[in-house]
């Protein structure tokens, strides 16, 4: 635990009256308790690390920068009464995400190995006119994060205009490949609003990441990016995604000294998931139990070190001993085409929002899903239940279709994940 921060941070006349507001918030439900709130965030903030950016603090990105309208956001998603609030946070259930990604386009540059958007029908990316109804739609709800992706986000032009359309109570994120991104258009990005940008790096190996990427140089563009975003002022992420091959060459670790170097602020790391380029891959393509916990004993050494980048895991983060699975509970993602998934990894549609409010779609997932998060991967612990709904291994399949998976799989008392168990 870095106490330093948290004392500067106590310290900070916004952070306290922001506490106070959110402790005010959750004492108007009878079933609150303080001390097993502050447990309940002492046991998460551990094995995590707090850096200040900007005047806020970052746990990770996750979350919101703290304090800000952004991250107060956080509590209106949970009920629109006050006096259910603590409620629905003892049950992790939300009336609205707390993070929304949105595909901007399907076009890409590279052609990834493990690419989440492949197998899928595909149209004409939406408009701005579309992004920009949705995003305010997002945010009327109270969603505290919307990040944008794709296919390659940088390629559109408009991105500049979608995101001066976002107020500060959502913080935005783009992911990328970098690119495309110079030094003008990041700070073009900053000034129309953009918090953060994460910058896909698969490998310490040049060579080897490019051959992931499926494109020459992608390595050293990578590398330019993210110090092109530094310099921009933007909060800059590594974002990678854990292979067997590089967790047994020490890959992991490399990649941080990468970070350091660089001077970025976050290390994000997923792990390959049976989706997309992947739906159909071999097993031992996937990481077992152990290989998952080697990421979360990184995660855990990586951030008790106070010169190091953040360090944020999945692995780590929707374990059943924290938060569980985010689909469709916390998260949510808009293909570019409109239609709405639980996250990026699950193919399942429950509607388009070019057609339907996004908050009615929101809704029928939410519900169809649990109302609660999972203590596993949805998308791992029910791919082979994907397959045997498509004939064509096309995505993501029908409302209809999602409905009849979700009611087969959801059905039942679910395990709650521990973060939530210990405000029980």
């Amino acid at each position: 635990m870095q106490l330093s921060v948290y004392i500067k941070a106590l310290a900070n006349p916004k952070c306290r009256a922001a506490a106070w507001d959110a402790h005010k918030k959750l004492s108007q439900d009878q079933s609150y308790s303080l001390l097993k709130t502050v447990s309940a965030l002492w046991n998460f903030l551990r094995y995590e690390k707090v850096i200040e950016f900007n005047g806020s603090f970052i746990v990770n990105t996750f979350f919101p920068p703290f304090p800000g309208l952004s991250f107060s956001q956080i509590m209106k998603g949970f009920s629109k009464k006050e006096s259910e609030i603590f409620q629905s946070l003892k049950k992790g259930k939300r009336i609205a995400p707390i993070s929304c990604y949105i595909a901007l386009t399907n076009t890409c540059p590279y052609h990834c190995w493990h690419c989440s958007a492949a197998h899928r029908k595909n149209s004409k990316d939406m408009p701005k006119s579309s992004v920009i109804k949705i995003v305010k739609e997002l945010q009327s709800m109270g969603t505290p994060i919307i990040g944008f992706t794709g296919g390659e986000p940088l390629l559109r032009n408009d991105l500049e205009e979608i995101l001066s359309s976002i107020d500060n109570r959502s913080t935005t994120l783009v992911f990328s490949n970098g690119y495309n991104l110079t030094e003008k258009r990041a700070r073009s990005l900053k000034k129309a609003g953009l918090f953060g940008i994460g910058i896909s790096l698969d490998s310490y190996d040049s060579e080897a990441h490019d051959i992931k990427r499926g494109h020459k140089g992608s390595f050293e563009k990578a590398i330019e990016s993210m110090k092109i975003s530094i310099k921009a002022g933007l909060f800059t992420m590594i974002q990678l995604v854990a292979s067997k091959d590089l967790l047994k060459d020490d890959g992991l670790q490399k990649i941080l000294e990468i970070g350091e170097s660089i001077g970025v602020n976050e290390i994000r790391i997923l792990e390959p998931i049976p989706s997309g380029k992947l739906i159909n891959a071999s097993k031992d393509i996937f990481l077992t139990r152990d290989e998952r916990q080697q990421i979360i004993d990184f995660h855990k050494k990586a951030n008790s070190k106070d010169y190091l980048p953040i360090v944020s895991t999945f692995a780590q983060f929707e374990s059943k001993e924290e938060f569980g699975c985010s689909a469709g509970v916390y998260h949510c993602y808009i293909d570019a085409s409109g239609n709405l998934y639980p996250c990026d990894f699950v193919p399942l549609s429950f509607g388009n929002t070019l057609e339907q409010p996004v908050e009615k779609i929101w809704k029928l997932m939410n519900d169809a899903l649990g109302k609660q998060p999972k203590s596993a991967c949805f998308a791992q612990e029910h791919h082979d239940d994907f397959l045997q709904s498509t004939i064509d291994n096309t995505f993501p399949l029908s409302p209809d279709n999602s409905l009849k998976i979700c009611d087969k799989c959801c059905s039942g008392k679910n395990f709650l994940p521990g973060f939530f168990r210990r405000l029980q």
